[in-house]
């Protein structure tokens, strides 16, 4: 199945304004790679897609960023839980950790078919108090 994505660079520049268009027409390179591969057996609809494409473009902006670690999530702490994320100066595995950044939990949240969820499933660490 061959998938038509089109991700708007404006949409991007709209979540992370200081991106410079090298950075947006990078990421959205490498969102619409991802996607295209992740999504070639099945279709979550062409609206879905984009807002994915479009979130995950701003992520992969976040953690490939020349202003480093800003905007990437390393815990969070809600009521007694606490959650640590895998984190590393590696991009290979803070990039498709997508629960690193705010923009990748919005397209995980988006993707119906649950596939974005499985690629980032790098570790995380649970403590409850």
């Amino acid at each position: 199945m061959s998938l038509d994505i089109y991700i708007d660079p404006n949409a991007v520049a709209a979540l992370v304004p200081a991106a410079t268009v090298e950075e947006i027409n990078s990421a959205i390179g490498i969102t619409i790679a991802l996607m295209t591969s992740v999504y070639s057996s099945t279709n979550p609809g062409l609206a879905l897609l984009t807002a994915i494409g479009t979130y995950l473009s701003a992520h992969y902006i976040i953690v490939s960023s020349s202003g480093g670690s800003v905007g990437i999530i390393k815990s969070e702490k809600v009521l007694d839980t606490h959650i640590t994320y895998a984190v590393s100066d590696d991009l290979s595995i803070t990039a498709n950790n997508f629960e690193t950044t705010s923009f990748g939990k919005i397209a995980i949240s988006l993707d119906t078919t649950g596939r974005l969820k499985r690629i980032g499933n790098t570790p995380a660490f649970f403590e409850t108090i």
